[in-house]
């Protein structure tokens, strides 16, 4: 079968999966909402997931009960201990359900996600035991994000082993899959999860009027945590803006975490994707930020990164502003296609210049949201899947 017949059939062939996640629906996290975006482009019974409903305050349901899921219990163990212990249930729990999952649905094959090594390891002993092909669905970098020469040396084995089994390795982004090739010499698949909502057809953007809003999305850490702090240095007490964090993170530990505060500053928590992308285009400038991370361990991590919330912003019909090192993927990306303008100068002038600009410049912000809308079109959900479907379907 050449690959353009196996291109077409994928359209139309059922390829029944398990999908082993850390986090599922209807926790709303980046990890749940890559598994239910992948799941929603197969048929409901076509899709089962493993995973854990942790963070019962990041509850999205909508969407969630088309899904068919298999919860793995999350039980009280301190912060500590948790990463020691869990392991030696998670593993064995996870392993029993998924094989009889696979006996019940007639699953055809296993896709595990990983930021998390346990459900990694979970999923591969599956598809060993049931005898069906494995693929590994990186999310971040393995080996290169272990601290510690133990853990460092137990994830370079475990990586070996699941490299060895992979049926397909697929990978987040193009930069990771460039990544992987060139330290592992692995040919792997860059599957980003998909755009489920409408890619709006492009229409000129509205004018901006004072105060603008700045916006950014997402978890407050060190990805991000560097740059807000930049930003509101970069605008100060101008009355003229106003930056809104869409966070889960509530007020007093965002202001511990950034260290720094404004009047101008507001927190939204928006756990759902469609609510989030309306609260976006209420906004002027949407900023993407990857901390430097070029003096620790998480550089080479960090320049592979395709942020999860990237989608979201290029179908909400706003300029986007990347501040990110020139070498990262995600710099690469948006300077390459024209959706956004990129800014690897950290310096508050800069910062604020750049933001001006994409502010007033009514030329620059539909140049960068044409654009936008255009690449966006290439993550649809019928795209994404068909890139999926083939994979699983040649195994």
């Amino acid at each position: 079968m050449n690959d353009n017949t196996t291109r077409d059939n994928a359209a139309s062939v059922r390829t029944p999966f398990l999908l082993i996640a850390w986090t599922m629906p209807p926790t709303a996290t980046g990890m749940s909402v890559v598994s239910r975006n992948l799941a929603s482009g197969f048929d409901p019974d076509e899709v089962v997931i493993i995973g854990q409903v942790l963070y019962e305050s990041r509850i999205d349901l909508r969407g969630a009960e088309r899904v068919q899921r298999i919860r793995i219990p999350d039980y009280p163990i301190h912060w500590r201990l948790k990463p020691y212990l869990e392991p030696f249930y998670i593993i064995p729990l996870t392993v029993a359900v998924g094989l009889r999952a696979i006996r019940q649905h007639r699953l055809k094959s296993v896709v595990a996600s990983f930021p998390n090594s346990t459900f990694l390891v979970a999923g591969f002993l599956i598809s060993l035991l049931a005898r069906v092909p494995f693929f590994p669905y990186f999310h971040n970098l393995y080996v290169e994000t272990r601290q510690g020469m133990i853990s460092r040396a137990m994830a370079l084995v475990i990586q070996k082993v699941i490299f060895w089994k992979a049926k397909r390795v697929l990978s987040m982004s193009k930069g990771m899959s460039e990544y992987l090739a060139k330290s592992y010499h692995i040919d792997s698949t860059s599957l980003l999860h998909p755009i489920v909502q409408p890619v709006p057809l492009f229409s000129a953007v509205r004018k901006s009027t004072k105060p603008y809003r700045i916006a950014f999305t997402g978890n407050i850490n060190n990805t991000v945590v560097d740059v807000i702090r930049r930003v509101i240095d970069a605008i100060g007490e101008d009355p003229d803006y106003r930056i809104v964090l869409h966070t889960p993170v509530p007020i007093d530990r965002a202001k511990s975490l950034i260290g720094k505060w404004t009047d101008i500053i507001e927190i939204k928590d928006v756990p759902n994707q469609e609510d989030l992308v309306t609260s976006l285009r209420s906004c002027d400038v949407l900023i993407l930020a990857l901390a430097d991370q070029h003096n620790t361990i998480l550089n080479d991590d960090f320049r592979t990164q395709f942020p999860t919330r990237t989608l979201e912003m290029l179908i909400s019909e706003r300029p986007i502003l990347v501040i990110a090192p020139e070498d990262y993927y995600i710099a690469r990306f948006f300077r390459g296609n024209g959706a956004g303008k990129v800014l690897s100068n950290m310096s508050t002038e800069s910062i604020r210049k750049a933001i001006v600009n994409l502010c007033t410049n009514e030329r620059e912000r539909n140049v960068c949201v044409k654009n936008a809308l255009r690449i966006a079109q290439e993550y649809r959900i019928e795209n994404v899947t068909r890139v999926l479907r083939s994979e699983l379907l040649v195994s």
